[in-house]
This record gives C-alpha cells, sequence and structure tokens, in this order.
C-alpha cells in the first residue's frame, strides 16, 4: 500500500506521519479505559491500608498513558526504521519489560541510567521523585520519541521502494 501510495505523487514524510496519530488512535483508547477502570475500583473497593488519593491515581495514569504514547511512537519510529513490525514489537517489549528494569537497577551507571524511558516515567509516576527532576524526565520521554521517530522519516524518505 505505500508503494502504491508514494507512486501517486503523495509525500513521503505526509505517509509517514500518519502512522503516528494513527498508533496513538489504536493504543490510547484502551489505556485510557483502563485507567477509568482502575480509578472507580480504586474508589469503590474498601481495601486494607492506606487509601489511593486522587493526586496518586492521576499521577499514575498520567505516567501510564506517556509510557503508552512513548512507546507507540518508538514502535512506529523503530518499524520505519527497519521495515518490519513483527521484530520490532518483540525488541520493544523486550526492552520494556526486560532489559530496562534491569540496566535501571545498575547503580554504577549514575545518572546515565535516567535516559532510560522507564526510568523516565517512573519519575513522571512520582516514584523517583527524590532522584531525577521532572523536567528531565520530560526531556528524555521527548528525546526518545523525537529520536526513533526522526530515524523512521529518515529511512522512510530515503528508502528504495
Amino acid at each position: 500500500m505505500f508503494r502504491d501510495l508514494a507512486a501517486t505523487g503523495r509525500s513521503r514524510a505526509a505517509l509517514y506521519t500518519a502512522r503516528l496519530p494513527g498508533a496513538w488512535a489504536i493504543v490510547v483508547p484502551p489505556v485510557l479505559a483502563a485507567i477509568g477502570v482502575c480509578a472507580l475500583l480504586a474508589v469503590t473497593l474498601d481495601a486494607p491500608g492506606p487509601a489511593l488519593s486522587a493526586h496518586d491515581a492521576l499521577a499514575g495514569g498520567i505516567a501510564a498513558l506517556v509510557a503508552t504514547m512513548l512507546l507507540a511512537a518508538a514502535s512506529v519510529g523503530l518499524a520505519g526504521l527497519a521495515s518490519s513490525r513483527g521484530m520490532v514489537i518483540g525488541v520493544v517489549l523486550a526492552f520494556q519489560l526486560g532489559v530496562s528494569p534491569l540496566v535501571g537497577e545498575i547503580g554504577a551507571l549514575g545518572n546515565a541510567r535516567h535516559a532510560i524511558p522507564s526510568i523516565a516515567t517512573a519519575r513522571i509516576d512520582g516514584a523517583l521523585a527524590d532522584e531525577l527532576a521532572l523536567g528531565t524526565a520530560i526531556v528524555v520521554v521527548i528525546a526518545w520519541a523525537v529520536v526513533t521517530v526522526g530515524a523512521g522519516l529518515w529511512r522512510t524518505c530515503t528508502q528504495e521502494i
């Protein structure tokens, strides 16, 4: 389909940039629904221990939404760079669920750990408020998205079809 659309004279950059809102349209609504269900359950269920505050629920929901949007953007960018969706899904899942938490615990890395997306989203959640500035976490998330989407855009605009 991409080849046919590019052959019509449509800009490759325009075709590529349409992928990101499309990816977000697919992944964001279920995450918002899950956040709503979790907030509803946190309010209605009476569990032992301290109650979940509205601030904690909001911070967790925002962090989940940011992580989802970042992973979707990174996946779109890496899929454009690698010209493959299946492999990228596996790599992104392995990095997010396996590699990222392990590397984030290596104290010898010092402040370089803060460049890991899961560390940045944990700060947005408020979990690392004493260790990492919120502004730095936001810059890290935006940088990951810009670099991966930019690399995919570059590859899409320069590849032979």
